[in-house]
């Protein structure tokens, strides 16, 4: 009985150690991280930026807040946000009521939260546009990244 204990701890022991070990706290805090880099990259009009924060390649899923609104892929994102670019000057974006939450196996998460828009004309708001947004990331090569954005319209 004592030959059969041993082997069996040890195999106990071996699974445990299997499983991935995920500082929730600690991806709660990179995934606001890389959504904070999507409002600085709207403020700034930085492609560098949204390089960073969303996947560049066909799994990309942007739907906006209008039907007419539906992109997918990288290459498809990046030209509308060119578009977007001219649509507007000083921009600053605040988001609110953020919550996040990540699958146990710590490589897919999603998150939801309210994205206010204010465009600036020297230096005063004179519009404001709110906005709900969804997402959806996966952890690649240990980096978060957007690869599901829906935009909406909180008032349609």
């Amino acid at each position: 009985m004592r030959r059969l204990i041993l082997p069996f701890a040890f195999t106990i022991f071996l699974i445990g150690r299997c499983a991935p070990v995920v500082d929730f706290r600690g991806e709660v805090r990179n995934i606001q991280t890389v959504l904070g880099i999507v409002n600085q990259a709207v403020e700034d009009k930085d492609i560098d930026l949204f390089r960073k924060a969303f996947a560049r390649d066909q799994d990309l899923r942007i739907i906006g807040p209008t039907q007419a609104i539906e992109v997918f892929g990288w290459s498809a994102f990046e030209e509308s946000l060119q578009k977007l670019f001219h649509n507007y000057d000083d921009v600053v974006a605040t988001s609110k009521n953020q919550n996040i939450e990540i699958h146990k196996s710590g490589r897919v998460a999603w998150f939801s939260h309210e994205t206010v828009f204010d465009r600036l004309e020297d230096d005063r708001i004179v519009s404001s546009m709110e906005y709900q947004c969804t997402g959806v990331l996966e952890k690649r090569m240990g980096r978060w990244i957007i690869v599901q954005l829906h935009v909406s319209s909180p008032n349609p």
